[in-house]
């Protein structure tokens, strides 16, 4: 199911106000809350979280740290099912409800 027509745009007002939110932060804030609104940022931008926790998972494996390795893959698949449930993505589950 696409997603509504007012969707796009909405995303893109969120993502300049956090923009102007971590400006504000950069010129006024101190450097804790600096680097906390840059984190918030990253975890929103789904492709570069997902990709470096997808990029360590066979490095951590690779190098026997098994149970990082687990965790990244479980948050990985975690994040997966949120988003498709966020976005409506996950077909007949209302159906079947």
């Amino acid at each position: 199911m696409p997603a509504p027509a007012w969707f796009r745009p909405f995303k893109t007002a969120v993502y300049a106000l956090l923009a102007a939110n971590l400006a504000l932060y950069a010129l006024f804030g101190s450097a804790n809350e600096l680097v906390d609104s840059i984190a918030w940022i990253v975890l929103l931008a789904a492709a570069v979280l997902y990709s470096a926790l997808l990029l360590l998972v066979p490095v951590w494996a690779w190098r026997g740290e098994w149970l990082d390795a687990w965790d990244a893959l479980l948050w990985l698949a975690a994040f997966f099912a949120i988003e498709l449930n966020v976005l409506g993505r996950q077909s007949g589950y209302a159906a079947n409800s």
